[in-house]
């Protein structure tokens, strides 16, 4: 932890209990679905097969079929701020 983030637990009390980990953890239970929980959880140590499975079967394919939306979203976006229409500003660093 940084000075910032010492200070600020010393105020009130409290630590961080969730880490980038759990989050990014958190969001493939969303994206894969909480009914998968269950299953997991009743084969014990097998559940890591059943983890990857579920990443095969949902998680990798709408990442992928999601990235050619995001490329051309993104190309439209930059040709907006090119052409200076209104209600976009480009930046100069």
């Amino acid at each position: 932890m940084n000075d910032a983030e010492l200070a600020g637990a010393e105020e009130h009390g409290l630590t961080r209990q969730l880490r980038l980990r759990d989050l990014v953890l958190a969001q493939i239970l969303t994206v894969v679905g909480s009914s998968w929980v269950g299953l997991a959880a009743g084969l014990g140590r097998a559940q890591t097969f059943a983890w990857l499975l579920a990443l095969v079967s949902f998680y990798l394919p709408v990442a992928i079929s999601g990235a050619p939306a995001a490329a051309t979203l993104l190309s439209v976006a930059v040709s907006l701020v090119v052409a200076g229409l209104p209600g976009t500003t480009a930046t100069t660093g």
